[in-house]
């Protein structure tokens, strides 16, 4: 079975930083565990990153109706990947980026213009049988990239890792979104 395994956001500003979620540190250092102990059964592992300027719009400092405080700022530690993840993945982690340009929020890694496509055509040309999601946080930007997936035809791949998946929410529109589309879940 070629497995993909798709982390979403699971950067420091959404583990211990501005918009830290519940859970998150304790989550992320399970994930890592999962990843130094499972690592090599996955094809291909690849990392979702926000990517905000400084003045980007869902910022509600910058006063222009965003909700979010300024978090996972390019270049910043808090838009770095967690560490525990990267030091325990022994094969390349391919990043992609979404949320870079300063008028545009997008929770989704397919709502991103150059981002979104290039990761349908790689997961579209790697024949998967099977495609693990997990990371930050569950009810906004994993919920609406899995979405992503399965507007792109890769639902009946999708396997969503719980366990190292926090919500903001505590988990319930996750869930809520995993049952209305019958997706397979792992704890």
């Amino acid at each position: 079975m070629k497995k993909l395994l798709i982390l979403i956001d699971c950067q420091n500003d959404f583990i211990t930083g501005s918009l830290a979620v519940k859970g998150a540190p304790e989550a992320m250092d399970a994930l890592a565990g999962y990843v130094k102990a499972h690592g090599n059964e996955y094809a291909d592992i690849v990392a979702t990153l926000d990517w905000h300027p400084k003045s980007h719009t869902s910022f509600a400092a910058v006063g222009e109706g965003g909700l979010w405080p300024a978090h996972c700022v390019q270049h910043t530690v808090g838009a770095a990947l967690h560490d525990g993840i990267a030091q325990a993945c022994e094969q390349e982690i391919k990043c992609f980026t979404k949320g870079n340009l300063r008028e545009r929020d997008e929770y989704s890694i397919f709502a991103n213009a150059e981002n979104g496509p290039r990761l349908a055509k790689m997961i579209a040309d790697g024949g998967y049988d099977q495609i693990d999601v997990c990371g930050l946080c569950g009810d906004y930007c994993v919920k609406e990239s899995v979405q992503g997936l399965i507007d792109h035809g890769f639902g009946s791949k999708v396997n969503i890792l719980l366990a190292y998946t926090p919500s903001i929410d505590g988990g319930a529109a996750l869930q809520a979104f995993v049952a209305a589309n019958s997706l397979a879940t792992q704890e």
